[in-house]
């Protein structure tokens, strides 16, 4: 089975849908198959894509990115970040950060 991503909304919306005194697991596990669902991109391969292809983190997200200014300009020793790491935690973030808004 491929992971894929499914809107949050509409499967509570789903779930809402059943009639009280209709609920099972196996209509639980019905409905929600049927909610429309996109392929997911693991985050390990798009942190490698991104790493490959020498895609910088945007500056607001970069450790060396201080009070609307960057830190690295001119000093080679904080080059821009840009491994699959650097992309793991800056995707995190933003995921965590995309939760807490929810």
């Amino acid at each position: 089975m491929k992971d894929d991503l499914i809107s949050r909304k509409a499967a509570i919306d789903r779930l809402n849908a059943i009639p009280p005194g209709n609920w099972s697991k196996t209509r639980y596990t019905r409905e929600l198959w049927n909610v429309p669902s996109v392929p997911a991109v693991p985050l390990d391969k798009l942190c490698e894509c991104l790493s490959e292809n020498s895609i910088n983190i945007p500056c607001e997200a970069c450790p060396n990115f201080s009070n609307e200014y960057c830190t690295a300009i001119g000093d080679p020793s904080k080059p821009c970040p840009k491994t699959a790491n650097d992309w793991r935690r800056v995707i995190t973030e933003w995921m965590e950060e995309q939760d807490a808004a929810d």
